[in-house]
């Protein structure tokens, strides 16, 4: 699931099962968050903190505030579920697969220069790598049983505070400051190792 970069990717090929376990960030889920938030948009049932660091609300010319809300996490959640994947780019307002937001399509296009100027913001972060190996080790030696094989993906948005939400089986999203404080970052993760494997 994670379309732009792993940073980190542990793989684990025995005899006690196979897991992989993959953290990331992925430039279409950040521009999702960055435009709900130049836009200062209110998306009913939206759980999602504002970004970190601060976007500043634009003026937004001809961009319909109340339209792009409506579309927004639709959109978001079809990025998060990997629906764009296969197109040419989920944040691209000339794809195909954007057309069934018009309004995010036509925000994305009034804002596609701010949202390369913050893109290159969060590159230039650098952060401290969670060694999950270890994590996913110290839970599998927790279980009364050999562990399955597994798959997880967590993908890191650029949200304030300590957040992590599941979404499905097999994804996680996580806040960079959860990731950068590893006790939190493990208490949140053994579990559902254990769960998966």
């Amino acid at each position: 699931m994670l379309a732009d970069r792993e940073r980190n990717a542990a793989r684990h090929d025995g005899t006690t099962g196979n897991w992989t376990l993959r953290i990331g960030s992925r430039s279409d889920v950040r521009t999702a968050l960055f435009l709900r938030d130049v836009l200062a948009l209110t998306v009913p049932a939206d759980p999602y903190p504002p970004t970190d660091p601060w976007v500043p609300v634009l003026p937004a010319g001809d961009v319909d505030r109340a339209a792009v809300a409506a579309e927004w996490l639709d959109w978001f959640d079809s990025i998060l579920d990997g629906a764009c994947l296969d197109a040419e780019d989920g944040c691209d307002p000339a794809s195909d697969w954007m057309a069934r937001w018009p309004a995010v399509r036509g925000a994305l296009s009034v804002f596609a220069d701010p949202v390369r100027r913050w893109e290159e913001q969060l590159r230039r972060r650098d952060r401290r790598q969670p060694r999950v190996d270890d994590l996913v080790a110290a839970a599998g030696s927790e279980l009364d049983r050999q562990p399955r094989a597994f798959e997880l993906a967590i993908t890191e948005l650029p949200v304030r505070g300590q957040f992590w939400v599941r979404r499905g089986h097999s994804q996680v999203l996580v806040s960079p400051t959860l990731l950068d404080n590893l006790p939190a970052f493990g208490w949140a993760l053994r579990p559902l190792i254990r769960e998966l494997s």
